[in-house]
């Protein structure tokens, strides 16, 4: 009989080990359940579309249409280059050319910084692209070039020069600084 008694307090006592372990898992599930419950509502509370701003872009210079492309049916494709080292000039000019209705496929800095005047490249295509560029610009069409490269995406390379200053549309890009 006295086995079975060694076998009732062990087995007592396993019992009670086994239910001391139970509640601290119990207890510990509960803490992690609450712990979830509450990175769910912070998540829920704080991910409210009515307090997500996002910025509207104004699409409609992407719809302008150029004078030529109101004749001809063909939008102008064009990269600005910085040739002077005034920095955002490009990007400045780039603003302006889209809202006049010019596709401007890239913007960048030039070979160098000493181009004294501003200056078009006619890549392809008629040269009567070049000439609408050259007025809204307001540069001479002395300033045109022709250095032809049929296998560019672009009709024209235009780089702002140091005479960025004369230019009749500087006054309209620089009204919009940023």
């Amino acid at each position: 009989m006295s086995a079975r008694k060694k076998k009732r307090k062990s087995s007592f006592k396993k019992t009670k080990t086994n239910s001391v372990r139970n509640f601290l898992l119990n207890t510990l599930m509960l803490g992690l359940v609450i712990v979830l419950a509450g990175f769910t509502w912070s998540f829920l509370s704080n991910s409210n579309a009515s307090k997500v701003q996002i910025p509207r872009e104004d699409l409609s210079r992407l719809l302008s249409k150029s004078v030529y492309e109101s004749k001809t049916g063909h939008r102008i494709k064009v990269e600005i280059l910085n040739g002077c080292g005034i920095r955002g000039l490009a990007t400045r000019y780039s603003d302006y050319l889209r809202g006049a209705g010019v596709d401007v496929v890239s913007t960048g800095n030039a070979d160098n910084y000493h181009y004294e005047h501003t200056l078009i490249y006619h890549r392809r295509g008629d040269l009567s692209q070049a000439e609408e560029i050259a007025k809204l610009l307001g540069v001479p069409l002395t300033s045109i070039s022709e250095k032809p490269e049929p296998d560019l995406f672009l009709d024209e390379t235009i780089i702002i020069g140091e005479d960025y200053l004369e230019l009749k549309t500087y006054p309209k890009i620089s009204s919009t600084d940023r």
